[in-house]
């Protein structure tokens, strides 16, 4: 159950409105109560739990799954905004559940008749799901948590932080962030990566082994091979006294 602060009467059938929207991204409204300056929504008993509760500071959600959900909860509150009696809703992660992969707003309310403070919570929500840290513009915290983010998330993020960009632009490019494939093909080309250095590393180790074999049985060849080149040889016999040299000492002395 909800109230709401009004600060003009809503319009005649706005009760019925309300029991009658049905939308992914919001609780069903059982009943409407409505007095001359609040209203109370009445809900069933809801399921899931809140965004702040699941989302582990300092972790964050999967890449993909933060996306997924940042997505989800964008397109609806612009939908929201084009309605006739338009609805406002904050995208302050306490205002968020998760029900099993489905995101939706606690509390809302119609744009024109409630006291509604200005919200920009949307521009950070992202930054909160992938690092589960809150922040303000000043407080993006470029050399941790957004360290393993790629490139285009994090131009996601700088867009999101410029005052200059609205809900529908940030939607439209977090559409064609999801859309194009460019995160998985990052993945892929990382996975990629990895199997071509862990090969380049087999590689290189079967190479240094089949080097050192050859090494060693190439020196161990080239022993055996001298050792059966020298057994070939014939052994040198010893030579006989020349025979210059006997006939020398023969004639010169007779007598010897």
């Amino acid at each position: 159950m909800q109230e709401w602060k009004l600060k003009r009467p809503l319009p005649p059938g706005a009760g019925e409105v309300l029991k009658r929207l049905q939308h992914e991204q919001l609780p069903p409204v059982l009943d409407v109560f409505e007095e001359r300056d609040y209203v109370v929504v009445v809900h069933p008993p809801l399921s899931g739990e809140p965004l702040s509760l699941l989302v582990r500071p300092g972790e964050g959600m999967a890449l993909g799954h933060a996306l997924t959900v940042y997505r989800s909860l964008l397109r609806a509150a612009v939908q929201f905004s084009h309605l006739p009696l338009p609805l406002t809703v904050t995208l302050d992660p306490q205002n968020i559940v998760l029900e099993g992969t489905r995101p939706y707003f606690l509390f809302f309310g119609f744009r024109h008749f409630i006291l509604y403070p200005p919200d920009e919570q949307w521009r950070f929500l992202l930054y909160y799901l992938l690092t589960g840290k809150r922040m303000d513009r000043e407080g993006m915290d470029h050399s941790g948590a957004l360290s393993s983010v790629p490139g285009p998330v994090k131009d996601l993020l700088f867009q999101a932080l410029d005052s200059a960009a609205t809900m529908e632009q940030v939607l439209e490019s977090t559409e064609w962030l999801l859309q194009s494939g460019c995160l998985h093909e990052g993945r892929k080309k990382e996975g990629l990566f990895k199997k071509w250095r862990y090969g380049l590393a087999a590689t290189i180790v079967v190479f240094l082994g089949f080097w050192w074999g050859c090494v060693v049985s190439g020196g161990q060849g080239e022993f055996d091979r001298a050792k059966s080149i020298q057994e070939k040889q014939p052994q040198k016999k010893e030579s006989p006294p020349l025979a210059r040299e006997r006939g020398f000492f023969a004639e010169s002395d007779p007598e010897w």
